[in-house]
């Protein structure tokens, strides 16, 4: 049934408001707006008294006061996602993964771009200061970030991050494990009669003692191949980049004769980039990317690639929720996401 009112023209409603509206104490509108379902009072508030409630907050355009809110509880139920790039599908499953494992729990997710360790401090100094409770890391190519994660996690800041290169240090880790399927990738093309490849790589991370070049080296070495420096071309982190890595490849006096990726985005822009050229792939140019991204799928030809069998990020979600929820928790948990090679159309 409709409310009587008397607020003010102009005025912004309180909660003193409300409880007047509804005839019941602040504490009582206290419990049914402030989250705090978990207490033995609140459920003893009775379906008739919630509703009085509710129905005044709609009546008057009643808002919560989200920071006053917050600062009462000690927590604002955000978690950020500090990340060095948005541009490709595996940022964009990260993120969607980690956010619907956050809404189940009421929490909201904000996601921030850092390329410098400079803004990564800045980032997670929103946590110190308490404009976010805790923060996902995948900064790969961020030089310096286990020193600032360190230093966050001496202050306790509830931290999980996503790399092959930092170690777990009062944060958790999860990491690729990446070297079975390249190398399975590797000897697959080289089975094939493959002895010039060559090799797209992520700027700025190609000098990261497991960077999937290294790997990739580390194989052909093995087999008895080389991979000169003319063969590697930068760019596997952006579509335009690679294409025209791939180009110039394809205009070497002797080409690849395969292409090794260190992204699926990279070696997409690669098969586009060589039916440009008037080549055929697999016949002139195979290629093999690394992600195991959906994208591989629908591409013609279908995408060889070595990555994740449907990866699922939402656990990343639970090592933090298991901080949030224990600011005691001093366990460095480091867990591997193990990576298959998919060979398809294109190898």
């Amino acid at each position: 049934m409709p409310v009587a009112t008397s607020i003010k023209p102009g005025l912004r409603p309180t909660m003193v408001d409300v409880a007047r509206v509804a005839g019941v104490s602040v504490t009582t509108v206290s419990y049914v707006l402030g989250g705090r379902s978990g207490d033995p009072t609140a459920s003893r508030i009775s379906d008739g008294t919630r509703r009085r409630v509710l129905d005044a907050v709609e009546a008057i355009g009643y808002r919560v006061n989200e920071p006053a809110r917050n600062l009462r509880r000690n927590r604002t139920d955000r978690v950020l996602l500090l990340m060095d790039r948005l541009s490709s599908p595996y940022e964009q499953h990260l993120a969607t993964d980690v956010e619907s494992r956050l809404i189940e729990t009421g929490r909201s997710l904000s996601v921030m771009v850092c390329t410098t360790v400079e803004r990564l401090d800045h980032c997670l100094g929103m946590v110190r200061t308490g404009l976010a409770d805790g923060a996902v890391v995948q900064c790969r190519a961020v030089s310096g970030a286990q020193a600032v994660l360190d230093a966050y996690a001496r202050e306790h800041i509830p931290m999980v991050a996503i790399s092959n290169v930092l170690r777990p240090n009062g944060f958790d880790v999860m990491s690729n494990d990446e070297a079975p399927a390249i190398e399975e990738a590797v000897d697959a093309l080289v089975a094939a009669g493959h002895r010039r490849l060559g090799f797209l790589a992520h700027d700025a991370v190609t000098d990261l003692p497991d960077s999937r070049l290294d790997l990739v080296c580390h194989r052909l070495a093995g087999l008895g191949i080389d991979l000169p420096d003319a063969m590697v071309r930068s760019g596997a982190r952006d579509r335009l980049a690679a294409f025209a890595s791939t180009r110039e490849l394809l205009e070497l006096p002797r080409p690849p004769t395969a292409l090794f990726a260190a992204s699926d985005t990279g070696a997409i822009s690669a098969i586009w980039a060589a039916l440009a050229s008037g080549r055929r792939v697999p016949d002139d140019l195979a290629v093999v990317g690394c992600g195991n991204i959906d994208e591989c799928r629908v591409t013609v030809p279908q995408l060889s690639s070595a990555g994740p069998d449907q990866p699922d990020f939402s656990p990343i979600a639970g090592m933090l929720l298991d901080r949030l929820a224990n600011p005691g928790f001093t366990e460095s948990r480091h867990v591997h996401l193990p990576w298959t090679f998919f060979p398809r159309q294109s190898s």
